[in-house]
C-alpha cells in the first residue's frame, strides 16, 4: 500500500516537471518573438520553428507562420497548416482547433482549393458553434461568405455575410466589425452594387483609421481604387491608390509597396498612359527583386511589357515579356516542389494509416490481456476476501476490518484508470480512422481526374502522331509528285492543328483554373467582331456546304469586354455548330441589344405589372444557331463540364475534346456574361451569350 502511494506520488511529481518545462519553453518562444521584432515577422517565425518542441507551441508558431504566409506563398501555407493540424488534435484546445481550421481553409482558398478551404472552414464552425463563441462564429461565417463569392455562389454568400455582420454588430467589436464590413462591400461589387460597395468601404476606412491601423486601411483604398476604376472613375482611383502608397511608404511595407505600384501601373496603362506606367512598373520590379516575391515581379515585368509595347519601343518590351515568361516558369517549378512536399505529407499519412491498424492489433490483444487480468484479479480479491473473512472469523480486530476496505478501494481505483485509459485511446483512434477515410477520399477524387485525362491525351494525342509519323515515312523513303507531296502535307498540317487545339485547350483551363488569366477590358462593336471572326469559317463551311447566315445590325452593339477572350467564345461556339450541323444545313447568328429585369430587382405581387425603365439593364445578346441532332436531358446535365462527352458526333469526322464548352463558359463568366443552351433534341441547339451593353 505504501508503495503504490510513494508511486503516486511519483507520477504526480513527473506531471508537475513536464509542466514547468513546457511553461519555460513558452516563455523562451515568446522572449524569441520579442527579441526579433525588429526582424520581419516570417524570418522571426521561422527562427522559433526551428527550436520550438512536437507540442502546442510548436503547434502556435505554426499557426503564425500559416496565416503570415497566406497570400505571400498559399502552398507553402497549406504545408505548414497541415502540420499544425496534426499537432492541435493531441491537444485539448478547441479553440486553437478551430482557428487553425479556418487559417488552413483561408490558405486552401488562395491556392484555388475552393471546395477544401469550404470543408475545413465549416469544420471550424461547427467547433464554434459548440464552444458558443460568437466572436470566432462571426470569422467563420465571414471567411464561408468570401470562399462563396468566389465560387459565384452570390446567394449564399449574402447569407453567411450578413449573419457575420449582425454578430459583429451585436458584439460592438470594431475589429471584426471591419473585417466582415470588408467582405460585404466585396459582396456588393459582386452583385454590381457600386454605390453601396463604396458606401460599405468607406465605413471600413472609417473604423481602421479610428483604430489607427493605417496598413488595413490602406488595402481597403486599394479595393476602393479597383471598384472606381470599374466604373471609370479613374482620377478618383488614382488619388486612392496614391493615399495607399503614402501609407506603405510611410510604415515601409515593402511587399504592400510592391502591390500597390503594379495597381497604379495597371490604372494608368487603363488610363492609355503608359509612359507614366512605366515607373510605377518599374519600382514594383525592382522591390519585389529586392525582398524576392517572384509573384510581384512577374506581375510587374508584364505591366512593363505592356507599357514597352504602347509606346513602340518593341525591343525593350520583348525583353520584359521574357523576363515575365522566365519567372512564370520558376514561379511553376517551386509550386511543383511544394507539391511535391504536399504529396510528401500525403505519404506519411498513409504510413500513419499503417501504423494505426498495427496499433488497433495491439489494442485487440491488450483489451483481451485486460480481461485476463480482470479475470485473475477478481479471483485474487476473491481470494483475498475469503482469506479476510476467514480472517476476521479469527479476530475481531477493526485494524483487519480496515485494512480490507482500504485493498478494495485501490482495487477499484485501479479498474477505473485502466478503463479510462481505454476509452481515451478507442477515441483517439476512431478520429485518426475519420482523418483517413476523408484523405482517401480527396486522393480518390485527383487520381480519377487524372485518369480522365491520361486517357483523353493517350486517345486524342497518340493517333495523329502515329498518322504524321507514317506520312513522314513514306514521303521520306518513296518519290510522289508535286500534288501528293502537297496533298501529305496538308494531312500533316490538319493533324497538326487538331493536336494544337487540344493542347491549347487543355492550357487554357490550367491558366482559368489556377488564376493566371489576365483580361483587358475595353469598348468595341461586337457585331463587327463577329463579321471578322465569320472570314476564317467561310470556306469550311463551304467545304461542308453549310450556309452561314448573319444579318449585321445597322446600329452599334457595344460592351466591355477582352476582345482577344471574346474572339476566342465566337470560335467555339461557331466551330461547335458547323462540327455538329449536316451538309446542306444553316447555321444563323444573329446580335441584338435585349432589355432583361436587374438582378437585384425583387418581383413580388403586383410588381410584375409595375415595372418602370429603371427596372430593366440593357444587354447585348448574340446567338449561335445549327442544325444538328440537337442535346437529349442527359447531356443537357453535364453541359459546359470538363472532358464531358455528348451524344452527338461530329458530321465531318472532326475531333472533340469536351473543353471546349466548359472553357466558353468560364470565359464569359470572367467578362460579368452570362451563357446558355436552348435545344430540343432533335431539332438543333441555339447557344446564347449575353453581356452588359455600353453607351458610347
Amino acid at each position: 500500500m505504501r508503495i503504490f502511494r510513494r508511486l503516486t506520488l511519483f507520477s504526480w511529481m513527473i506531471h508537475g516537471l513536464w509542466f514547468c518545462i513546457g511553461s519555460l519553453l513558452s516563455l523562451s518562444c515568446i522572449s524569441v518573438q520579442v527579441l526579433t521584432a525588429q526582424t520581419p515577422a516570417i524570418d522571426s517565425l521561422r527562427t522559433a520553428l526551428r527550436t520550438a518542441p512536437p507540442d502546442s507551441v510548436r503547434s502556435t508558431v505554426l499557426a503564425r507562420l500559416m496565416w503570415e504566409e497566406r497570400t505571400i506563398d498559399p502552398v507553402q501555407a497549406i504545408i505548414y497548416g497541415r502540420e499544425a493540424q496534426q499537432l492541435v488534435e493531441n491537444e485539448n484546445n478547441p479553440r486553437k482547433r478551430s482557428e487553425i481550421y479556418r487559417f488552413l481553409g483561408v490558405a486552401y482558398r488562395n491556392a484555388g482549393d475552393l471546395a477544401k478551404a469550404a470543408e475545413l472552414v465549416h469544420k471550424s464552425l461547427s467547433i464554434d458553434e459548440e464552444r458558443g463563441d460568437s466572436v470566432q462564429i462571426a470569422h467563420s461565417l465571414n471567411t464561408l461568405g468570401r470562399i462563396m463569392l468566389l465560387q459565384n455562389n452570390v446567394g449564399e454568400a449574402t447569407v453567411y455575410i450578413h449573419r457575420a455582420v449582425t454578430l459583429a454588430e451585436q458584439m460592438k467589436d470594431e475589429a471584426l466589425l471591419a473585417f466582415c464590413l470588408f467582405t460585404l462591400a466585396d459582396l456588393h461589387f459582386t452583385r454590381h452594387e457600386y454605390a453601396l460597395a463604396l458606401a460599405t468601404a468607406e465605413k471600413v476606412v472609417v473604423i481602421r483609421a479610428r483604430r489607427g491601423e493605417d496598413v488595413y486601411v490602406a488595402d481597403v483604398y486599394l479595393a476602393i481604387a479597383k471598384a472606381l476604376a470599374t466604373m471609370t472613375q479613374y482620377d478618383k482611383a488614382y488619388d486612392y491608390i496614391s493615399k495607399a502608397l503614402a501609407i506603405f511608404e510611410r510604415k515601409r511595407i515593402t511587399y504592400n509597396l510592391a502591390v500597390g505600384n503594379n495597381a497604379m501601373a495597371t490604372l494608368l496603362l487603363t488610363m492609355k498612359k503608359p509612359t507614366e506606367s512605366m515607373l510605377y512598373a518599374n519600382n514594383a520590379l525592382q522591390i519585389a527583386n529586392t525582398i524576392g516575391a517572384k509573384v510581384l515581379e512577374k506581375e510587374a515585368a508584364l505591366l512593363l511589357s505592356e507599357s514597352y509595347t504602347a509606346e513602340g519601343k518593341f525591343q525593350a518590351a520583348l525583353e520584359m515579356y521574357k523576363r515575365h515568361k522566365t519567372l512564370s516558369d520558376s514561379i511553376f517549378s517551386e509550386r511543383s516542389i511544394k507539391q511535391n512536399a504536399l504529396l510528401n505529407i500525403e505519404y506519411e499519412t498513409k504510413n500513419k494509416e499503417q501504423q494505426i491498424r498495427v496499433f488497433e492489433q495491439e489494442r485487440r490483444f491488450n483489451a483481451l490481456l485486460t480481461v485476463v487480468v480482470a479475470i485473475i484479479i477478481a479471483l485474487l480479491v476473491t481470494a483475498f476476501l475469503w482469506l479476510v473473512g476467514r480472517y476476521k472469523r479469527q479476530s475481531e480486530g477493526t485494524q483487519h476490518l480496515q485494512a480490507r476496505a482500504e485493498s478494495l478501494a485501490d482495487a477499484n481505483d485501479v479498474l477505473r484508470m485502466t478503463q479510462m485509459e481505454l476509452q481515451e485511446s478507442h477515441q483517439k483512434l476512431s478520429e485518426a480512422l475519420r482523418q483517413i477515410q476523408v484523405t482517401n477520399d480527396e486522393l480518390q477524387d485527383l487520381n480519377e481526374e487524372k485518369n480522365m485525362i491520361l486517357g483523353m491525351v493517350s486517345h486524342d494525342l497518340k493517333n495523329p502522331i502515329v498518322a504524321i509519323q507514317g506520312l513522314a515515312e513514306m514521303m521520306n523513303t518513296e518519290m510522289f509528285t508535286l500534288e501528293q507531296y502537297k496533298e501529305f502535307s496538308g494531312v500533316i498540317l490538319g493533324t497538326s492543328n487538331r493536336m494544337y487545339a487540344l493542347v491549347k485547350n487543355f492550357l487554357d483551363v490550367a491558366r482559368a483554373e489556377e488564376g493566371r488569366l489576365r483580361l483587358t477590358f475595353i469598348r468595341f462593336d461586337i457585331a463587327e467582331v463577329i463579321d471578322l471572326v465569320l472570314d476564317n469559317y467561310r470556306q469550311q463551311a463551304e467545304n461542308k456546304n453549310i450556309t452561314i447566315h448573319y444579318d449585321k445590325p445597322t446600329s452599334a452593339m457595344v460592351v466591355r469586354a477582352d476582345e482577344s477572350v471574346i474572339i476566342q467564345v465566337l470560335d467555339n461556339l461557331i466551330s461547335n455548330a458547323l462540327k455538329y450541323t449536316p451538309p446542306g444545313k444553316n447555321v444563323n447568328i444573329t446580335v441584338e441589344m435585349v432589355h432583361v429585369v436587374k438582378h437585384n430587382e425583387a418581383l413580388v405581387g403586383d410588381a410584375m405589372d409595375n415595372l418602370s425603365e429603371e427596372s430593366f439593364d440593357e444587354c447585348v445578346r448574340f446567338s449561335i444557331i445549327d442544325e444538328g441532332p440537337g442535346l437529349t436531358d442527359s447531356d443537357k446535365s453535364q453541359l459546359f463540364q470538363k472532358f464531358a462527352r455528348l451524344s452527338a458526333q461530329p458530321t465531318g469526322g472532326e475531333s472533340s475534346t469536351g473543353l471546349g464548352l466548359a472553357i466558353t463558359k468560364q470565359l464569359v463568366e470572367l467578362m460579368n456574361g452570362r451563357v446558355w443552351c436552348e435545344s430540343e433534341y432533335g431539332y438543333g441547339a441555339r447557344f446564347i451569350v449575353e453581356f452588359p451593353a455600353v453607351q458610347g
